[in-house]
C-alpha cells in the first residue's frame, strides 16, 4: 500500500507548486514579492545573535535566517500563528516563543 503524503505546498502569493526547500519554508516562491518588516528582521537577527552567544551555540541553532524571514513576513501574534511557521515546533515555541512574540508586538 502507498503511503499518502501531505498536501502539495503552494505559493501563498501566486499559488505555484513549491519544490525548493527555501520556498516551502517561506510558503512562497523566492521570486514572489512580499511585504517584509525589514526593521523587525534586523531586530530578530540581533536578538538571535545575542541569545546564541549567551547559549554558546551557533545562531542558526536558535532559528535559521529563513525562519526569521518568515516571522518578519507573517508577523505572528500568538502561539498558533508562530507554530504555523515551518521550523517552529513545540520546543522552539517553549524556548523562544515569548521573546519572538514580544518583538513582533513591539513593532505593531
Amino acid at each position: 500500500p502507498r503511503r499518502q503524503r501531505g498536501a502539495t505546498p503552494h505559493c501563498r502569493v501566486c499559488n505555484a507548486v513549491l519544490t525548493a526547500t527555501t520556498a516551502i519554508m517561506l510558503r512562497r516562491c523566492e521570486t514572489c514579492a512580499v511585504d517584509i518588516d525589514e526593521e523587525l528582521l534586523a531586530q530578530l537577527k540581533e536578538w538571535r545573535l545575542n541569545l546564541s552567544k549567551e547559549m554558546g551555540v551557533p545562531a542558526y541553532v536558535v532559528f535559521t535566517d529563513n525562519t526569521l524571514i518568515a516571522i518578519a513576513e507573517a508577523l505572528p501574534t500568538d502561539d498558533a500563528a508562530l507554530t504555523a511557521i515551518p521550523g517552529i515546533g513545540a520546543r522552539k515555541l517553549e524556548q523562544f516563543g515569548a521573546d519572538v512574540l514580544e518583538l513582533v508586538k513591539a513593532r505593531g
